[in-house]
């Protein structure tokens, strides 16, 4: 009987909360219908992945060149030359394999609901951020909103809403996958991690690192359940469309062949010093993300996040939304308000003041990210060397 009570009671507080989720998701599709879907028409990088899905529902190979040149036709409005390659959907198969129910929507409708989706996403992500940072609990609710606002209305944000990209998705994948791991949910943190593949350039190093830090500490069950969710992806997407490996390593081969921006300009001295300073920084978030005191992981997480941007290939601004994981970062582990406010005003401006979608802008930006990062570095070093030395910091007793 209390059980029973216990359930309606739940219910009724659950409830509440989803019909207004979905109130908010409609509201959202049908703002971005009407303000932007009607006058772009097919302009959206939502796009190749719903023509790509639609044509493998129809049997066809998403990676071929007709479907290519389909994604090119309705993007931009043109053909190109016959002969010429045209790189199409360039995502793992699994990727499309995820979003099924949208590709039998029209697609007016499927990219407004997407778009909606998005802004429904990004607030349950920096909820997620919020609780994470402050240690297993919720911020005040006007913290709440403000960091939300702040998150929805920075440019790199906007630009990937806008666009009715993917980035907000992997954003709440990412930390969905660290709130499994600190809530002890290996099973759930090894699936997540699988699920983040379906975008293997942006979570190549979160899987590389989360898997390294697994095995550290023992905790098998997420390599278990990272192991089951990519064969559960893989035998999927497989028995969808057959091998499909082939078609998206041609597809892939372009952009997989662009250097990181700092990488491909600049002599040999300066790329063999941002390799080494990078290596350094990876293994100085690696120790920190091991230790027990929260603000030492906080600074491994933002480590590793600006490692990530900084060596991702030649990107787009949209990819730059996950340097809202190392600006909040900084912002909890900063004590004085001044500095705070500072801190969040500098990023929140930088993007905006240099209209950064152009590759000029972006490679500044990034340039940036890497200074931020290397300092930070050097202040973790520092605090894990006085960690180890705590005499060295003590004066002696006064005589």
């Amino acid at each position: 009987m209390l059980n029973s009570k216990g359930t309606i009671l739940a219910w009724q507080k659950t409830l509440p909360a989803i019909l207004l989720v979905l109130l908010a998701w409609l509201v959202f599709s049908f703002g971005f219908y009407r303000a932007l879907v009607v006058p772009r028409e097919y302009r959206f990088d939502f796009s190749y992945r719903w023509i790509a899905g639609r044509a493998a529902l129809d049997g066809q190979d998403p990676y071929s060149q007709q479907v290519s040149r389909a994604i090119y036709r309705a993007m931009f409005g043109e053909d190109r030359p016959a002969g010429e390659y045209v790189q199409g959907f360039s995502n793992p198969a699994h990727h499309l394999l995820l979003f099924i129910p949208l590709y039998y929507l029209p697609y007016p409708v499927a990219v407004s609901l997407w778009a909606g989706l998005q802004l429904v996403f990004l607030f349950a992500a920096v909820s997620i951020g919020a609780y994470l940072l402050s240690g297993g609990q919720f911020p005040a609710l006007k913290t709440l909103v403000w960091l939300m606002l702040y998150s929805t209305w920075y440019r790199h944000t906007m630009v990937g809403l806008t666009f009715a990209q993917f980035i907000v998705f992997q954003l709440l994948l990412t930390l969905l996958v660290l709130l499994a791991a600190v809530r002890g949910r290996d099973w759930w943190c090894g699936l997540g991690l699988a699920l983040t593949t379906n975008h293997p350039a942006l979570s190549f190093v979160m899987v590389i690192v989360a898997l390294g830090l697994a095995l550290f500490a023992w905790r098998w069950k997420i390599v278990a359940g990272f192991g089951l969710g990519m064969a559960g992806l893989m035998a999927g997407s497989v028995l969808w469309l057959g091998w499909w490996v082939p078609g998206f390593l041609e597809s892939t081969g372009q952009y997989a062949s662009r250097a990181p921006w700092l990488l491909a300009d600049g002599g040999l001295c300066l790329r063999i010093v941002v390799v080494i300073t990078s290596i350094i920084i990876a293994g100085l978030a690696f120790v920190a993300l091991r230790q027990p005191d929260l603000e030492m992981r906080r600074d491994g997480a933002a480590l590793m996040t600006g490692v990530g941007l900084c060596l991702l290939p030649q990107t787009n601004s949209y990819n730059l939304t996950f340097l809202l994981i190392l600006i909040l970062i900084g912002w909890a582990n900063l004590k004085n308000r001044w500095l705070r406010l500072a801190w969040l005003a500098g990023w929140w401006l930088l993007p905006w003041l240099n209209f950064g979608t152009a590759e000029l802008t972006l490679e500044v930006n990034l340039w940036i990210v890497y200074v931020v990062t290397l300092v930070w570095g050097g202040g973790l070093a520092f605090k894990l060397w006085r960690n180890a030395h705590p005499a060295a910091g003590s004066q002696p007793a006064a005589g």
